[in-house]
């Protein structure tokens, strides 16, 4: 199947996720340290990520923009 990559940065994520109770890695953590902790994970995924056949930047998308697009592709494919 089609692998697409959600590209985003760390400021992004850490909008969408907004410091999200229900993320456990997130959990029991400041602000600042989840910012930290989702740009070294983001660094250590990227080289993965960025095998994917297609890659969509989603910096500027919203929410519901994002989700539109993923179900226009599980339709597609």
């Amino acid at each position: 199947g089609l692998t697409v990559y959600l590209e985003s940065t760390a400021e992004q994520l850490m909008k969408r996720l907004n410091a999200s109770a229900q993320r456990p890695l997130l959990r029991n953590q400041s602000p600042e340290e989840q910012f930290h902790f989702i740009e070294r994970k983001l660094a250590e995924r990227i080289p993965y990520y960025q095998k994917a056949q297609l890659t969509l930047d989603t910096n500027t998308l919203s929410n519901e923009s994002i989700h539109q697009i993923i179900k226009t592709l599980n339709f597609l494919c």
